[in-house]
């Protein structure tokens, strides 16, 4: 999966990254495009982790200081 994303971010002229705070929060895939934008990504393999997995994404994403990390961008 990070394999398949990395390609498609390259092409772009993107990265990609993971990260994770002292806490063990962590956010699986970050891809960061070279104007700024940036989306993140959770994996998972069991349908019922969605909910808690959307969760620590908005969690992370409201914790992120826009002004050095640039917009997130919106999926939907």
């Amino acid at each position: 999966m990070v394999r398949d994303v990395r390609i498609y971010a390259q092409r772009r002229g993107g990265h990609v990254h993971h990260w994770r705070d002292q806490n063990q929060n962590e956010v699986d895939i970050i891809v960061t495009l070279p104007d700024g934008r940036w989306a993140a990504f959770e994996v998972k393999m069991n349908p019922a982790d969605t909910d808690k997995a959307a969760a620590a994404l908005h969690s992370f994403a409201a914790k992120v200081d826009h002004g050095k990390a640039g917009p997130r961008q919106h999926s939907g």
